[in-house]
């Protein structure tokens, strides 16, 4: 009996040896294989130009430090160089227009199939992606604004605009004034002087740039000196005040950029507004001027000022146009071919209409020296 129970125990125990030594050989593991390299994200589908374009990547899997790597890229974008080999990810980055071999408009358009392909020396991952590169718009607007009276003032200020002008202060304009005959002809120039008000046109710019942009600027209008009724040639009353220039503003005269006699436009702290420079015309008169956006600045201000004329008048017309990029990349409306904003100059003078006592419209009868009302 002793016997056979120590056979049993030695067989038992041979038995369990060889399941033990059975398991080693069978490899028994405790981490499981590598992940195969993975990029994680999706950087933005659109670019600007002059603009910055920043993605920053990520990724996991593999057995060692990844490495990256662009395929089909255009020649602005670019990985960035990091002595940290141990992060996963990579930042990508460029500027459309300027990195990559300054090319300017040349860069503008849609790139697709680029793939960004990451690598531990033995498995390899990828992810494609398309970018479109698009123009850096710039655009222009004004109010309209009332003779005479003061223009309104953004409220609130940011990081990336430009100072507001202080309109508080009014300025002083003078101009020669044509005067004619009782008939229409032309008699003298008086050179006269009013009281100007100001209020400004915002130009914004889409995207923040990496560099200054500078662009011009200048005044215009429809108004048409030549433009008489017919049977009349200039100058005459009926040229000036002829029915195609009705409405028309009269760039010196009704509207100007700055004042022959007044300051420079300042913020509200009394500082110059060193973005902003004024020129002349021909005629001596501040109509046009450069406007400059520092880097990382989308809006900012062309300060203009309103002739206060005393002469009644209808609401009248002028623009304001952007004319030329002098420094940096931007464009001037969305097909790059210029861009305007119309300004409205509304009359302040009296308005005399006659009515019944109960409101209504009076009607004038005349017959022979007498005058009816009904």
């Amino acid at each position: 009996m002793r016997a056979d129970l120590s056979f049993r125990t030695c067989l038992a125990g041979r038995l369990a040896g060889v399941a033990f030594i059975a398991l080693v050989a069978a490899g028994c593991k405790t981490e499981k294989d590598p992940d195969q390299p993975t990029l994680l994200g999706a950087p933005a589908p659109t670019a600007y130009l002059g603009v910055e374009y920043y993605y920053n990547w990520g990724a996991y899997g593999g057995e060692d430090i990844l490495d990256y790597s662009l395929v089909n890229a255009p020649s602005w974008l670019a990985l960035e160089d990091t002595s940290n080999k141990a992060r996963q990810g990579i930042i990508m980055r460029g500027v459309p227009g300027l990195s990559g071999g300054n090319r300017g408009e040349a860069d503008l358009g849609k790139n697709t199939n680029i793939e960004i392909v990451t690598t531990d020396g033995k498995m390899a991952g990828f992810q494609p992606f398309d970018i479109e590169v698009k123009p850096n718009v710039m655009s222009i607007e004004v109010d309209e604004f009332t003779e005479g009276e003061v223009g309104e003032v953004a409220q609130t200020r940011y990081a990336n605009t430009c100072a507001v002008p202080d309109l508080s202060a009014s300025g002083t304009h003078s101009f020669a004034l044509n005067v004619y005959e009782d008939d229409g002809t032309f008699k003298q120039t008086d050179q006269v002087s009013s009281t100007t008000y100001r209020t400004y046109a915002k130009v914004t710019l889409e995207k923040p740039s990496v560099t200054r942009i500078r662009v011009a600027y200048q005044l215009d209008s429809d108004f048409d000196p030549e433009n008489c009724d017919a049977g009349v040639s200039a100058p005459h009353q009926k040229c000036e005040y002829s029915t195609s220039n009705t409405g028309r503003a009269i760039v010196g005269q009704d509207i100007v950029v700055l004042g022959s006699g007044s300051d420079e436009a300042v913020d509200d702290e009394g500082n110059p507004l060193s973005y902003i420079t004024y020129e002349r015309n021909d005629a001596n008169v501040y109509d046009r001027g450069v406007l400059t956006f520092e880097p990382g600045i989308t809006e900012c201000y062309i300060p203009l000022e309103v002739v206060d004329d005393r002469i009644p008048e209808p609401s009248e017309l002028a623009f304001i146009r952007l004319t030329e990029v002098r420094d940096g990349i931007a464009a001037l409306g969305i097909k790059n071919t210029g861009t305007q904003a119309g300004i409205t100059i509304l009359d302040n003078e009296p308005v005399v209409s006659v009515q019944t006592l109960k409101g209504g419209a009076k009607d004038t009868i005349n017959a022979g020296d007498n005058a009816a009302a009904t």
